[in-house]
């Protein structure tokens, strides 16, 4: 599937150029659209009482998108097994060059049990499969680190919030880039953003976010004050 999208005024940072997080907005809005033509969007998995969650994310940027652009985002499933489903993305600009790729993997979930499933064949029925892979190697579990200098602590607040009532992966990733912004200065623009997912989070807890710098990279981590459990893990690349 192929989708455009205008780069708004709300869209974009102090530099009058996209943020990072409306580009992982297109993203996952791309996905979303795609799902839904598939026959396996949002409501058609609520009748099951099922949900689609975001394991993973990795994003290597080329250059920047500035207010007034239009991209074009190309989205396409590659064939899941058992535990995730699987889906890349490619950017372009309104000249033909390469903003950003993309890969992600996706989880589905019993919104009852609050537990994932295993990836059903007839589910994807309506799927054409492609095999094509915009990075050379797969998507890694990324690092557990226990030592690590907490940044800032975040209440979790309404506008937090997705349709499945916890913490949306965007908002994991406005997080992470503020504390970036914090070490780096405003105009923040990752070269590469590789994000997992870990436990849910809910409206009114306590949460902090933590680094641990290493050469040309820092790993961040969202953590549950309360327990102590991960989040969400990023590896930032500047």
């Amino acid at each position: 599937m192929i989708k455009e999208y205008e780069v708004h005024t709300y869209d974009t940072d102090v530099s009058r150029n996209l943020s990072f997080v409306a580009l992982t907005n297109f993203l996952q809005d791309a996905a979303a659209s795609h799902a839904i033509r598939l026959q396996l969007g949002y409501n058609d998995l609520q009748q099951q009482r099922l949900a689609w969650v975001l394991r993973q994310m990795r994003v290597e940027t080329s250059r920047r998108a500035a207010w007034g652009d239009t991209l074009t985002i190309e989205t396409w499933p590659r064939r899941p097994d058992r535990l995730f489903a699987h889906r890349d993305f490619l950017v372009h600009d309104g000249k033909g060059e390469e903003v950003a790729r993309a890969t992600t993997s996706w989880l589905i979930i019993d919104t009852e049990k609050r537990k994932h499933i295993l990836m059903d064949p007839a589910m994807f029925e309506h799927y054409n499969f492609r095999e094509r892979e915009v990075f050379d190697e797969p998507l890694r579990s990324l690092p557990k680190v226990k030592e690590a200098e907490r940044v800032y602590g975040k209440t979790v607040y309404f506008s937090d919030l997705d349709m499945n009532d916890h913490v949306n992966n965007v908002s994991y990733i406005r997080w992470i880039m503020d504390a970036v912004a914090r070490e780096e200065g405003e105009e923040v623009w990752p070269a590469s953003f590789n994000i997992q997912h870990g436990h849910e989070v809910f409206l009114g807890q306590e949460t902090g976010v933590y680094k641990t710098t290493g050469g040309d990279h820092t790993l961040y981590q969202v953590r549950i004050e309360e327990t102590g459990l991960t989040a969400a893990t990023a590896l930032v690349w500047r």
